[in-house]
């Protein structure tokens, strides 16, 4: 049932997919509407999604955020400075607080903003919809609008159970990414219904999401974000919810405007293309006298996809005991010590401890070139 304030759904927010309204509806009334609302609860059959199938329209929602008589205070409880505490821990897994610029989107009063201020942030800025919440703030005068944001983005993008309350999570998240630099991320928190029972909020007429760990991460991954941390917490007598909550760092992806099939096509040139090639060239300078470090799985890779098995090159060679003296694939395995009387002018390390390879290789006297395999993936190396 929907009337002229909502809006009706076609697909899951999350992951596009098909959905099913699954039990009895919720009739609300709302202050700021003269007509009831009837809210229709779905939920994916795909991503397992819980959701609002018709939630108020975004005109609506607006209205609504805007005439909020939500009570508004600048003070903090001790409860509020306790989770404070928790959330800004949280975001300096990724990021130093000290000095990082902070945007936050429905931020009340600005109490979190002020905690972070306290704590060394450098500029904060926040985006809020409740006027009486805003002349608050700006009273203060402490935080800015983002409006007055004139930089290529801030470090820090804080949405603390905001995600839940709009109708479009992935455009959210899009319009969200617009204020992030190159190297900033965001944090969400939001309730946490991956599964139900004892500590899982209620049906709520501003809830129109109800999050699972699989249904956000879908959608960030979808919005060209990467998770980074994920905490999952729980305080009793936390006011904006004593229940479960999923709090998530993420950073933009590699390729954020890509698809995964077209970010994991590049994944693959960069992770295998790009190295043979980059090792064809190698081999293809007839002044290189080449050699592989380490009877791997790695070299035999190299081996099995270049040009390198048809190639005159010298020898594997590897500090394992077991494997010096014995055949790997069509090559004999030396030891490393034996190098400095080779006419192998370049190496190849074929293995994650390059470092420590190449401190040995240079303590028995080779002074020719290194190459490790990590650097030849991506192109132009």
């Amino acid at each position: 049932m929907t009337n002229s304030i909502q809006s009706s759904l076609y697909n899951c927010p999350c992951c596009l997919g098909n959905y099913e309204n699954i039990h009895d509806g919720k009739k609300f009334l709302v202050d700021t509407f003269s007509v009831p609302i009837f809210y229709d609860y779905a939920m994916c059959v795909s991503c397992g999604h819980y959701f609002v199938s018709n939630p108020l329209n975004r005109e609506s929602l607006d209205i609504y955020y805007n005439s909020s008589t939500q009570l508004r205070r600048l003070d903090v409880t001790d409860i509020e400075n306790k989770v404070f505490e928790k959330q800004a821990n949280c975001i300096e897994k990724a990021k130093m607080i000290a000095g990082s610029s902070v945007l936050e989107i429905g931020c009340d009063t600005g109490q979190f903003l002020s905690f972070l201020k306290k704590h060394g942030a450098g500029q904060t800025f926040y985006i809020e919809s409740s006027e009486k919440a805003v002349q608050l703030i700006q009273k203060e005068g402490v935080h800015k609008s983002v409006d007055e944001l004139t930089s290529s983005g801030v470090d820090i993008v804080v949405a603390r159970h905001v995600l839940e309350h709009v109708d479009d999570p992935k455009g959210f998240i899009d319009y969200l990414s617009q204020y992030l630099n190159k190297d900033g991320i965001m944090m969400f928190e939001v309730p946490d219904h991956s599964d139900s029972g004892p500590g899982c909020d209620a049906v709520y007429f501003e809830h129109l999401h109800h999050f699972s760990i699989s249904s956000i991460g879908i959608l960030l991954d979808r919005s060209g974000m990467r998770p980074i941390a994920i905490e999952f917490d729980q305080t009793k007598g936390y006011g904006t919810t004593e229940n479960r909550v999923i709090r998530i760092l993420v950073r933009k992806r590699y390729m954020p405007n890509n698809s995964r099939r077209e970010t994991f096509i590049e994944h693959f040139k960069q992770t295998n293309s790009y190295l043979y090639k980059a090792v064809d060239d190698i081999i293809s300078n007839t002044e290189n006298v080449v050699a592989l470090y380490a009877a791997s799985w790695i070299s035999k890779d190299i081996i099995l996809n270049s040009s390198l098995c048809t190639k005159n090159i010298d020898s594997i060679y590897d500090g394992d005991p077991q494997k010096i003296g014995n055949k790997f694939l069509t090559f004999s395995v030396k030891a490393p010590d034996s190098i400095v009387n080779s006419k192998v002018n370049t190496i190849i390390i074929c293995s994650s401890y390059y470092k420590e390879i190449e401190n040995n290789i240079r303590s028995f006297g080779y002074d020719g070139r290194v190459i490790y395999y990590v650097d030849l993936l991506s192109p132009g190396t």
